[in-house]
């Protein structure tokens, strides 16, 4: 118990930071652990199809556990598919871009050399995207990036945008991308973690074995 209640003390003690004009979904929320720092961040990016209905809160638990190994964590939204938002394509990847850089202008005691980023599902997609940014040709969403991960890990992640849009025409991935990997190949050319692949740091991949 006491162990649960030292994660909750640090995790109330999070301050958030607004990156860009929507006030709700342009929002970070920074967690720092113990001691004078300058701590290592890592960025955790959350899923649920990319659409709304699933917020930043669920990251939490995660964040909680990273501060107990001395990590500051930089829990993020994003605009999302459905409601007004005007998430997709490329919004949403504009806005993953914008709270990684914006990190740069965060007043806290951060090693910004030190800098992974952690997704779930959705936001394992993104997580790799963003590792995956120095990789993308001028002009692109997201391209040139201030701030460079050092690793990236993928939990759960939908790593395949093509291969997923394949397997579910009409899905989740199509409302992302505002068309399918056929209509809108030059979308996933520079969208798709896997387009981008390889990468120049170190990347995990974790699935569960009965995860289809």
């Amino acid at each position: 118990m006491s162990r649960v209640r030292a994660l909750l003390d640090l995790l109330s003690a999070g301050r958030s930071f607004r990156y860009g004009d929507d006030d709700r979904a342009q929002r970070a929320e920074l967690h720092m652990p113990r001691g004078a720092g300058p701590h290592p961040v890592v960025v955790t990016i959350h899923g649920g199809s990319w659409s709304v209905g699933v917020s930043k809160v669920v990251m939490r638990g995660v964040a909680g556990e990273l501060l107990r190994r001395g990590m500051a964590v930089w829990n993020v939204e994003y605009r999302r598919v459905g409601g007004k938002e005007g998430g997709g394509w490329p919004a949403t990847f504009l806005d993953v871009a914008a709270e990684l850089d914006h990190l740069r202008q965060v007043p806290a005691a951060l090693d910004l050399s030190r800098v992974a980023v952690y997704g779930h599902s959705a936001g394992g997609q993104l997580a790799l995207w963003a590792a995956s940014r120095s990789r993308l040709p001028a002009g692109a969403p997201g391209a040139d990036p201030a701030l460079q991960a050092i690793a990236a890990v993928s939990a759960a992640g939908v790593n395949d945008l093509a291969q997923a849009w394949r397997e579910t025409p009409g899905g989740a991935v199509e409302r992302l991308m505002g068309g399918g990997a056929d209509s809108v190949s030059e979308r996933y050319a520079v969208a798709d973690p896997i387009a981008l692949a390889p990468l120049a740091i170190p990347v995990l991949l974790v699935h569960g074995s009965e995860d289809a």
